[in-house]
C-alpha cells in the first residue's frame, strides 16, 4: 500500500510581515519586499494512510510559516502580493517542513484596513490585515 494524504482543515492564524524594502526590485513601479512570519492553527478532518493502512484523522494542526512578501500597489486601494518561503510545523500525519508559495490580493478598506486572500500551498487564507 502507498501512502498518501487526503486531508482539509479550518482553523485561524495570523501573519505579521515587516518591510524590509520600501522601494522593491523593480524601481519603476510601486512594489515593497518585506519578510512574514505566521501561525497557523487547524482542524484536520481528513486521513492520512500509512504504509500499514492507518488512518490519522480528526486532529489539530499548525504550521509556522516564514517567507519573503513582494508586495505590487496598483492604487490606494488594490494591492498584490508573490510570497515564496519555507513552513515548519505539526499535521496530524506527522511533522513536517515544507515549501511556501502563495499569491494574494488586498483590498485596502481604509488606511489601516485591507481584506486579503492568499491561496497557495501549504495554506489558502482569507482575512483581514492591519497596518500599523
Amino acid at each position: 500500500m502507498t501512502e498518501s494524504r487526503i486531508w482539509g482543515a479550518f482553523g485561524a492564524g495570523g501573519r505579521a510581515t515587516f518591510e524590509v524594502l520600501h522601494q522593491g526590485f523593480i524601481p519603476t513601479i510601486n512594489n515593497s519586499v518585506g519578510v512574514g512570519v505566521g501561525l497557523d492553527f487547524g482542524y484536520v478532518d481528513g486521513c492520512y494512510v500509512g504504509k500499514r493502512g492507518q488512518c490519522y484523522r480528526n486532529d489539530f494542526d499548525f504550521v509556522l510559516p516564514v517567507v519573503m512578501q513582494w508586495n505590487f500597489w496598483f492604487s490606494p486601494h488594490w494591492s498584490a502580493f508573490a510570497e515564496p518561503g519555507l513552513a515548519i510545523g505539526n499535521r496530524a500525519f506527522g511533522n513536517m517542513v515544507e515549501p511556501v508559495l502563495a499569491i494574494g490580493g488586498r483590498y485596502q478598506i481604509l488606511p489601516y484596513f485591507a481584506l486579503t486572500l492568499r491561496l497557495g500551498y501549504p495554506i489558502t487564507s482569507f482575512g483581514v490585515s492591519f497596518f500599523l
